[in-house]
Parts: C-alpha cells; structure tokens; sequence
C-alpha cells in the first residue's frame, strides 16, 4: 500500500498548484539561507551567485538538456501538417521542473525576493501547463527524463508514485487540479 501525504493546510490553488510542481524538494523554508546558498546552489549546482542562478535559468527554459535527452531515447517529433509548430514537450518537464527548483532554491539562499520567485515561476508553470495534459503526465515525463539521462535515485520515483495516488486526499497533485487557470485574467 502507497503511503500518504500530511495534511496540508487550506491554500490558495494556484499558488499551491505551481508549488506543487517542484514538490520533489524540501520546502525552502525549511532551511536557512546559507545552507542553501553554500550546499545546494554553490555545491550541488555551481550556482554562486545571482547572476549565475539567471545564467542557468536562462539555459533551462531555452535550452537545458531536453535536447539531448531526446537524442539520447531516439525520440523525434510526430509529424503534424495540419497544426501549428508547437513547442515539442517530450522531457520539457526534465527542464521546466529544475528550472521551478532552482528558482525555489534561489529564494531560500537570498538570490530573489518572494515577488521576484513568483515572477519567474508562474510562467514556467502556464509552460508546463500547456504541454501536458495531466500531472501524471507531467511527472511521468520529468521521471522519464532522469532515467535517460543516467540519473539513478529510487526515492525521486517513489514520490512519483505518492503524487500521482488518486486515493490518496492529501497529495497536492489531487488536491489542485491540472487545469487550474494560472493566468491572470
């Protein structure tokens, strides 16, 4: 039997439903900056400073590693005369959910303001949104992504499977729906 998430408190949906996007990772708050600034940006990702942080930002949403990934799997677009070009979201989520971390992780070292977070966030999550038809989706293809590109932990698909349990009330990928508007009207 899957286990189940705490309770979580009555939150706003959207607010929760980009959050939830990088639920992966330790709340940020959780942690002081400088273990955040020194540990995981500094060591974990290279990051050292703002300025580095906007550098990867950058890469992930233009380019980042889908790219790559999808050489790698051998995958090519499906052909669609008849429909617009559209952004390929085969591993998008690879990047796009790194991206939402490091921004998270950028609040909690001190890099951004909350306000400067969101900003950078909110449109990410409206990316994701639109690629993907579902969470499940979503974080099937991020999962897909590690395991491609060699990444070997067992925990981050055990979350995986915790998300996406639909008996399960608490998890925040039942509790805000998919298609939860995220633009401001």
């Amino acid at each position: 039997m899957l286990g189940r998430w705490p309770p979580m408190p009555n939150m706003l949906n959207i607010t929760m439903r980009a959050a939830s996007c990088s639920v992966i990772l330790l709340i940020a708050s959780a942690w002081r900056q400088s273990y955040w600034k020194d540990n995981i940006m500094a060591q974990a990702w290279n990051i050292k400073s703002r300025e580095d942080l906007e550098k990867e930002l950058k890469w992930l949403s233009e380019e980042g590693d889908r790219g790559k990934l999808r050489e790698l799997a051998g995958w090519t677009p499906p052909a669609l005369p008849d429909k617009p070009a559209t952004e390929p979201s085969k591993f998008l989520a690879y990047d796009l959910v790194r991206y939402i971390s490091r921004v998270r992780a950028g609040y909690a070292a001190g890099y951004f303001t909350e306000a400067e977070a969101w900003e950078r966030i909110m449109p990410v999550a409206v990316r994701l949104q639109r690629a993907y038809k579902s969470w499940e989706e979503m974080g099937a293809d991020r999962l897909e992504g590690r395991v491609v590109g060699g990444e070997k932990d067992p925990g981050f698909e055990m979350v995986y499977k915790l998300l996406i349990n639909h008996t399960d009330p608490n998890s925040p990928w039942n509790i805000n729906a998919w298609n939860t508007p995220l633009e401001k009207p």
